[in-house]
């Protein structure tokens, strides 16, 4: 996972690139009209999900509902191809108050 740039600010320090932006796939990207935008996923966000899947696995593992668990490298991809852009109006993280 390209988690983050040694040249970037602070606050984009917090957030990890899609794990295939280093070979600019098309897949780490979302097309939004003609903007090309590159996913991105909050790090504390992701861990959290991260540990969560890999829990979520190993239980399916004890209990006969999976043969095998995934790789971290697969979760992570999976993790990443969940994320969708929102246009300001259609986010529904951002606060009515300000649309």
């Amino acid at each position: 996972m390209s988690k983050n740039a040694t040249n970037r600010s602070w606050w984009r320090k917090t957030f990890y690139d899609h794990p295939n932006a280093i070979d600019k796939s098309s897949e780490a990207y979302i097309l939004g009209g003609s903007t090309k935008v590159l996913k991105v996923y909050c790090g504390p966000c992701f861990d959290a999900d991260l540990t969560e899947i890999i829990a979520g696995d190993e239980n399916d593992l004890l209990l006969g509902r999976r043969n095998m668990a995934r790789s971290r490298e697969e979760i992570e991809i999976y993790c990443m191809s969940r994320l969708t852009f929102f246009t300001r109006s259609e986010n529904p993280f951002a606060d009515s108050r300000e649309n």
